[in-house]
């Protein structure tokens, strides 16, 4: 299994997973099982930098349910996040110099928390704001799970209420989950009145002072470290993104044409110069992506296809079979058809 940090699809901090491990685990489930199924490799939640693809956080939380018997639970995750979980962010909010400024570096620094959902706070009048929260995951099918939805709700609002005090009120919960048995239990935990089978996720508040009165635990110090260590995971979560979208056309054009750099480059509005200057600054270069980018097709083509050597050899742009052979050897240290039998066995 890949303990790619970044994975190049919609992913959750491991933190966040972690959290999740230690709900199932509360609930009296060994996760280790579940985990496996998911695809999800154990290793990955020893890192607290590292990133978990949606896909499989969303088989996770079915099997939870399926395995624990508890459709809310969810709603109990919050109780396993402590403040490193989510990479310090929770912590920034509490020292910004207000509410309202501590939800903006929220909105900044969300995707670090997750890539598969976006953030939204309005403002409907003085001190009082609608949060709501949109899937961006490519597919409709691909939709948040129930329970997710509810640990995002539970997330937010109790660690607003723990913040905050006497000082938020939640004036309305709405939820695409159907209304449950335990709808009760919904409002207790969630601290409003939920409205369920809605079109939406997300919350209405209202925060006295707001904009004006000082967080309790402001520092403007602690504020200044924080933010300029999630901006640098930021930056090394976009970087990941623009190697992975040059990767993705390389590897598009690959089968068809010998991808170029200046053609590469033509896919992204600049020159070939200005591409391989921005890979140079991302400590890569464009022929080292390609090179990886043809190794990785020369294995999987071999391993998973039924392509005679000759054809892959035509497919990665090699002159003929015996040259790809060579340099496949050199690779993986065999040749390409002991590399095949021994995938096959």
């Amino acid at each position: 299994m890949s303990t790619q940090k970044f994975p190049d699809e919609p992913s959750s901090l491991s933190g966040w997973v972690v959290a999740v491990v230690r709900t199932i685990s509360a609930a009296g489930v060994d996760p280790k099982p579940l985990l496996e199924t998911a695809g999800i490799d154990p290793m990955v939640l020893a890192d607290p930098e590292a990133r978990v693809p949606i896909r499989k956080m969303r088989i996770l939380w079915r099997l939870a349910v399926e395995h624990t018997g508890d459709s809310a639970i969810g709603l109990r995750v919050p109780e396993h996040l402590s403040n490193a979980s989510l990479y310090a962010i929770n912590t920034l909010m509490e020292v910004a110099p207000t509410f309202i400024d501590g939800w903006k570096h929220l909105l900044k620094y969300s995707a670090v928390i997750s890539t598969g959902i976006e953030l939204d706070l309005h403002k409907i009048r003085e001190d009082e704001y609608e949060v709501k929260f949109d899937s961006l995951m490519p597919d409709a099918e691909e939709e948040p799970m129930p329970e997710a939805a509810d640990a995002v709700l539970a997330l937010f609002i109790s660690g607003m209420m723990l913040r905050m005090g006497n000082r938020i009120s939640v004036l309305e919960i709405y939820t695409p989950r159907l209304e449950p048995d335990n709808a009760a239990e919904y409002e207790r935990l969630l601290g409003g009145p939920v409205r369920f089978g809605q079109n939406r996720l997300g919350f209405r508040l209202h925060c006295s002072g707001s904009e004006t009165k000082s967080m309790p635990s402001a520092n403007s110090n602690l504020e200044s470290a924080l933010q300029s260590v999630l901006a640098d995971y930021l930056k090394r979560m976009e970087d990941n993104n623009l190697l992975s979208r040059v990767r993705s056309e390389i590897m598009s054009l690959m089968t068809v044409e010998e991808p170029s750099l200046d053609r590469v480059a033509e896919s992204f509005n600049m020159s070939g110069r200005s591409l391989q200057r921005k890979l140079v600054a991302k400590n890569s270069g464009y022929r080292q992506l390609v090179d990886e980018v043809r190794r990785e097709m020369a294995e999987q083509l071999v391993q998973k296809s039924e392509l005679s050597f000759t054809d892959i050899a035509f497919r990665l742009g090699f002159r003929d079979a015996s040259n790809f052979s060579r340099v496949f050897k050199r690779w993986v240290g065999m040749s390409p058809s002991d590399f095949r039998q021994q995938s096959a066995s």
